[in-house]
Order: structure tokens, then C-alpha cells, then sequence
């Protein structure tokens, strides 16, 4: 397995979760931006005293957050079972949370700013993938 860091934006709110042997976990994804207009969606997996700091946290959709973790690249479906196709997992054994304060305040700066023109829709990568190496 590879290690991994990755620093993105969480896509949506977390649902937190028991497994049959009641272990708190969360999976949930994050996009981390790979270039100029170009982005990478991870999905992170979360368990035990990890999904409980995250709760504590307040880590919603939106929030800019750091991963670190093992990368799998792992066969999955899509579109109800029907297409083949394959995912990056991040098992996480550590994260930071940045505040929202900081962001806004990143934004306020931006604003004073000389304005710059809209960047074009991001294009997603979702391309061939193959087995990473053991």
C-alpha cells in the first residue's frame, strides 16, 4: 500500500455510521485540486476515535481539510451495479481540520485583490486507471 497526503475540500455533509461489530466509521469524499482547473476526488475512510474527532471538529461540506492514510485503488460499480470501474481509497490515519475563520479570512484577501477573470469549469480526472505497484 502507499501512503498518502492530501489536502481538499469535503463534497458533502458526513454520515456517521456503526458497522455490525458497533465501530463508529464515516466514509466520505474529498477533491483535491491537481493543477490549474483540474481536480481529484479521493474517498476517505474513518473509524474508532478518528470519526469521533471529526464529529467534534465540526467537519461538514466545505470544510478544507489535510488526509494522510493508505491509497488502495479498489474495483467498485457505478450507476446502480451496472459499470465496472475503479476508485482511489485513502484509509485514514490522520487528519487536520482548518478552521473556517482562516478560510474567510483567505477570502477577504482575495477580494482586495486585483479582480482576475473566472477560471473555467474544472475538468474532472477520470481516466484509464491502473493497479498501483505493491
Amino acid at each position: 500500500m502507499a501512503q498518502i497526503q492530501v489536502i481538499g475540500y469535503v463534497k458533502a455533509d458526513l454520515q456517521f455510521k456503526q458497522s455490525q461489530k458497533e465501530t463508529a466509521y464515516v466514509s466520505f469524499e474529498i477533491t483535491e485540486q491537481v493543477g490549474k482547473g483540474r481536480y481529484q476526488t479521493h474517498q476517505v475512510w474513518a473509524w474508532g476515535n478518528l470519526v469521533a474527532r471529526l464529529e467534534r471538529l465540526g467537519v461538514r461540506k466545505g470544510s478544507l481539510i489535510w488526509v494522510t492514510g493508505s491509497l488502495e485503488l479498489v474495483d467498485s460499480t457505478a450507476k446502480h451495479g451496472r459499470e465496472k470501474t475503479q476508485m482511489l481509497k485513502i484509509y485514514c490515519s490522520d487528519f487536520g481540520y482548518i478552521p473556517r475563520r482562516r478560510a474567510e479570512r483567505q477570502e477577504a484577501d482575495k477580494d482586495t485583490a486585483a479582480p482576475v477573470e473566472p477560471e473555467p469549469t474544472p475538468e474532472v480526472l477520470d481516466g484509464d486507471r491502473m493497479q498501483l505497484p505493491e
